[in-house]
C-alpha cells in the first residue's frame, strides 16, 4: 500500500506537468517559456503515513539509480539528480549536456534569459550559453555542498560496503570537472578527502586517495573549500576557524594595484563582471577612481590584491552610499546590493593568512553623484590595529 501511494504520487506529478505544458501551448506562450524540471535531492526514507503503514524506503524502486546515497547524503545518490529543460524557441530538442550544475546557477541563468545581467552577489554561473548551444563545450564548473545531519547512510545491499551505515554528521562535497571530493563525519579542517572520478566510477567505489600519493591534491582541496565559503554562525562547521591561504603566484596576471571597469546604465542590481558592456577601464593606485567623477549613472567593478601583513581575523568596515558587494577569494564578505542604509557602517570578518589575497568590489553610482566609492577600513580583530583599506592594497608592483 505504501508503494502504491508512492507510485501514484509520481504519476500525479507526471500528469500535472503534462497539464502545465498543455496550458502553455493553449495560451500560445509555450515556445518562449523556459520550463525546468529537477529535484533538490535524491530519493528519501520517509514515514508520513499512519503507523499501520510501512515507511517508504528508497531501495524499493531502486530510485537512487546507478549511485550510492539518498537524500541527506552527499554521495552522488543524494545530490546528483536529473535536470530537464524545455525552451522551444531556444534549446535544441533531445540535446544532452554533461556539465555539472547546482541550484544557485539558476539565478544568473534566469536573469540572462530575461535579458538582464547576472547579479554580482550570486555564487552561481549562468548556464544559458550551454543550454542554447552558444558554447560547444561543457562548462568547467565547480560545485560545492556542505551539510550537517545526524544518522547514517542506509545499509542497502546495492550500496558499496564502505558506504553502508556510514555516519553522516558534518559533510562536504566538492566537484571540480569530473573529480568529486567527499568528507563525512568531519572532525577538523585537516581531515582528508575521499577522491573519485564520478564519470568513470559513478558509484564511488574506487577512492583514488587510497591508491595514489595525493598529498598536494589534498592540500589544494582543503584550501579551496575554505576560500569558497563564509562561515555562518547559525550553521557552525569544524573548519570555520581555518585561515584562508594566500596566493602569491597569481599576482603577476594583474596589470596594476587596482584594475577597474565602469558600466554605464541603470541596472536592477550590481552586474557581475563580463555580463554587460564595459564603458571605461583603467588602473588605479587605490579605490579612489577620480576618472569616473562624471556624474553618470552606472556600476563599478574593481579587482586587486590585499597584502595582508600577519595571520589573523580581519574585520572590514564599510560606509556605503549605495549598492555594494565585496568578495575576498570567492567568499562573499559584503552583500549590500538591496538592503542598505545610506552612510550606515556595516562590518564583516574573514580569516586570512599573511600574503596576497584577491578581492573584488562592486558598487553602484546614481546620476549626479560624484563620489560613491565605499569608505572601507580594516582592523585585525581584537588587536586595536586599524587602517584605511588602501594601506593593504598591494602597490609594490611585484
Amino acid at each position: 500500500e505504501t508503494y502504491k501511494r508512492y507510485a501514484t504520487a509520481i504519476r500525479r506529478i507526471d500528469d500535472q506537468v503534462g497539464d502545465l505544458m498543455q496550458l502553455l501551448s493553449d495560451l500560445g506562450i509555450d515556445k518562449n517559456t523556459m520550463v525546468v524540471f529537477t529535484s533538490d535531492n535524491g530519493p528519501s526514507q520517509e514515514s508520513y503515513l499512519p503507523k499501520e503503514y510501512v515507511s517508504n524506503e528508497a531501495d524499493f524502486f531502486n530510485s537512487f539509480g546507478p549511485f550510492d546515497g539518498i537524500k541527506r547524503d552527499v554521495w552522488e545518490g543524494g545530490v546528483r539528480v536529473p535536470t530537464i529543460v524545455v525552451w522551444l524557441s531556444h534549446i535544441k530538442s533531445s540535446s544532452k549536456k554533461k556539465a555539472p550544475s547546482a541550484f544557485y546557477d539558476w539565478l544568473p541563468t534566469f536573469a540572462n534569459a530575461a535579458g538582464q545581467p547576472a547579479p554580482a552577489f550570486s555564487d552561481g554561473q549562468t548556464l544559458l550559453p550551454l543550454l542554447t548551444g552558444q558554447t560547444t563545450s561543457d562548462v568547467d564548473r565547480t560545485v560545492y555542498v556542505e551539510y550537517f545531519v545526524g544518522g547514517k547512510t542506509p545499509g542497502y545491499a546495492d550500496f558499496a560496503e564502505a558506504h553502508r551505515n556510514r555516519a553522516r554528521n558534518q559533510m562536504q562535497m566538492l566537484r571540480i570537472g569530473d573529480t568529486v571530493a567527499v568528507r563525512y563525519d568531519i572532525k577538523s579542517a585537516d581531515d582528508d578527502f575521499e577522491i573519485y572520478d564520478v564519470m568513470q566510477d559513478p558509484r564511488q567505489k574506487n577512492n583514488l586517495a587510497l591508491k595514489y600519493n595525493l598529498a598536494a591534491k589534498q592540500a589544494l582541496l582543503k584550501q579551496t573549500v575554505v576560500a569558497m565559503r563564509h562561515p555562518d554562525t547559525s550553521a557552525p562547521r569544524p573548519y570555520d576557524h581555518e585561515l584562508i591561504s594566500s596566493v602569491e603566484s597569481g599576482y603577476k596576471k594583474n596589470k596594476g594595484p587596482v584594475e577597474w571597469q565602469y558600466y554605464k546604465g541603470n541596472f536592477p542590481w550590481l552586474p557581475v563582471a563580463g555580463s554587460v558592456t564595459v564603458s571605461k577601464t583603467g588602473v588605479s593606485e587605490s579605490l579612489e577612481l577620480t576618472p569616473l567623477n562624471t556624474g553618470d549613472e552606472g556600476a563599478v567593478y574593481c579587482k586587486g590584491f590585499l597584502n595582508v601583513p600577519v595571520n589573523g581575523s580581519y574585520t572590514f568596515h564599510a560606509q556605503i552610499q549605495g549598492p555594494f558587494v565585496m568578495k575576498i577569494h570567492d567568499a562573499l564578505v559584503f552583500n549590500n546590493d538591496f538592503d542598505y542604509e545610506k552612510n550606515k557602517v556595516t562590518q564583516s570578518s574573514i580569516l586570512l593568512k599573511a600574503g596576497l589575497h584577491p578581492f573584488s568590489i562592486y558598487y553602484g553610482r546614481k546620476s549626479g553623484s560624484l563620489q560613491t566609492v565605499p569608505g572601507i577600513t580594516w582592523e585585525i580583530t581584537g588587536s586595536g590595529i586599524k587602517s584605511d583599506l588602501k594601506k593593504i592594497i598591494d602597490v609594490k608592483g611585484k
